[in-house]
């Protein structure tokens, strides 16, 4: 589609024929079209994979007590802890799901789940996970010391455990467990923590970014918070500012943050009379989440552009004393 502007307040060449001055009524002319009141839709609402907000994994320790992070890495030594962990959330594992369940609620039946003092799972797991453990309070000058804020590693039957502030020492006939001698007295006030070795991981999430993670070949998204793994089955990926960017993606789930005065270009999937077709869309200022592999982000653009086009779609903001000469094939 061609497209220029016509200023209505030029003056009309000295050389030009006299004309009819009805024929410059402009609003009479039947071949000028005015502006329709029909809109486009502007959200992911109606699209094939729409959500409400990310499934943010919520932090099952916290980085400012040592304590809770020595505890989870020893109750994560249990293969069966954190597909227990996962069933007792009760958590949705469809679009549908996601979409019916209140995002409050999904982010309370993790915390709840973590929760020391209530969480049924935690208790048993902590338990167990003490039984399986070697390091005791060691007496006197015996032992290893472990600086406050730091942690440290040993191994016992190639499983890692952690101890965390003290003085520790394996009582006689634990003739298995054997410090890591790279790693003693780690700091845990770090982003990051990957131990060499084993499959301890530690990712501090801060305030205003999530976390990108692969769990198993999933893709996962952290949430603000300590998070632990002890599995090796766990790749971290990164970290990101949420205003950093208009848009991010891990895997199928995308986030969008279009700024005030601009629209952002996206290719989305919709259904309509059974068929499903990726057509083109314009999305408002604001936050749009959506759950498929088939979305594209394709920029932004300002809304005050003078033709937006954007696949099928076109915008066209005429300006006041201005027509608009189009060419539509």
């Amino acid at each position: 589609m061609d497209l220029n502007l016509i200023d209505l307040k030029d003056p009309p060449s000295p050389y030009a024929e006299a004309v009819d001055d009805s024929l410059l009524d402009f609003a009479n002319l039947k071949f000028i079209e005015k502006p329709n009141s029909r809109t486009l839709p502007q959200t992911l609402e109606d699209c094939i994979g729409y959500i409400r907000g990310l499934p943010l994994k919520q932090p099952n320790a916290d980085q400012k007590n040592p304590k809770t992070v020595v505890d989870m890495i020893n109750i994560l030594s249990h293969s069966d802890a954190a597909h227990a962990f996962e069933n007792a959330m009760n958590l949705p594992t469809t679009t549908e799901g996601l979409i019916r369940m209140p995002l409050d609620m999904y982010k309370q039946n993790q915390l709840s789940v973590y929760d020391p003092t209530i969480s049924d799972v935690y208790k048993k797991f902590l338990a167990l996970s003490k039984k399986s453990t070697s390091h005791k309070r060691a007496p006197l000058t015996f032992g290893k010391i472990v600086k406050p804020g730091c942690i440290s590693l040993y191994t016992k039957h190639g499983i890692s455990y952690a101890v965390g502030e003290g003085r520790w020492w394996f009582p006689p006939g634990n003739i298995l467990a054997k410090w890591d001698t790279n790693s003693r007295n780690i700091p845990l006030d770090q982003d990051l923590i990957q131990f060499v070795g084993c499959g301890i991981l530690i990712i501090r999430v801060m305030d205003g970014e999530v976390g990108l993670v692969m769990e198993q070949g999933t893709y996962k998204l952290l949430d603000v918070g300590c998070h632990v793994y002890n599995s090796g089955t766990v790749k971290f990926i990164t970290r990101i500012t949420y205003s950093a960017r208009e848009h991010f993606s891990h895997g199928p789930w995308h986030y969008l943050n279009i700024p005030r005065g601009k629209f952002a270009k996206v290719w989305t999937e919709v259904e309509k009379n059974g068929s499903v077709s990726l057509v083109p869309r314009l999305l408002k200022e604001g936050d749009h989440f959506i759950n498929s592999t088939q979305f594209k982000f394709a920029g932004t653009v300002p809304v005050a552009t003078m033709n937006i086009a954007h696949g099928s779609v076109n915008i066209l903001n005429v300006s006041k004393g201005h027509v608009a000469r189009v060419f539509h094939d």
